[in-house]
């Protein structure tokens, strides 16, 4: 596989990476704000992609908002870990409360689990939102990457012509 087969097959899944938080992506400024920067660095524009200066300012405004992303993740997940022991708490609290009123503790068990599904549907949010942080940011790092190896490549081609044109005179 060609250099340029390579570069527009990690486009392009970059690209398909970041549609499929779309939802996500409307709902958080941030995420918003990151993926508009990361789909002007990857899109299919040869003037941007060979201002190697361009390319370093916003790869390193994309890496501290990656750190952004990673913080929030970590954030969202401490917050769904503690709503996951509250629902399991209550949960359990309420089985053994009712296990007198049930013939068996399957049937109590059966009941707590009804009351609280509320409660299980907010911990399963929660988690569901960790996971997109941690998606995006990882998408953020991975768009990081593609953009220094588009640097190395922008840089690579330079000295090659710099030497060609030594070579010429």
């Amino acid at each position: 596989m060609s250099v340029f087969q390579d570069y527009e097959k990690k486009r392009i899944d970059l690209m398909g990476k970041m549609q499929t938080l779309k939802e996500f992506e409307a709902s958080d400024e941030i995420v918003g704000l990151v993926f508009n920067i990361s789909r002007q660095m990857i899109a299919d524009n040869g003037s941007r992609a060979q201002n190697v200066d361009w390319l370093l300012r916003k790869g390193n405004e994309l890496a501290q908002y990656a750190g952004v992303l990673d913080g929030k993740a970590n954030e969202a997940w401490g917050e769904y870990k503690i709503a996951e022991i509250a629902f399991k708490s209550v949960r359990d609290a309420l089985t053994l409360a009712s296990k007198g009123e049930y013939d068996t503790v399957t049937a109590a068990k059966a009941h707590a689990s009804r009351s609280t599904q509320d409660s299980e549907v907010d911990a399963i949010a929660r988690e569901q939102r960790a996971k997109n942080y941690a998606t995006a940011a990882d998408i953020c790092n991975r768009v990081v990457m593609f953009i220094q190896t588009q640097v190395r490549w922008r840089e690579q081609e330079i000295t090659k012509t710099r030497i060609s044109e030594r070579g010429n005179h």
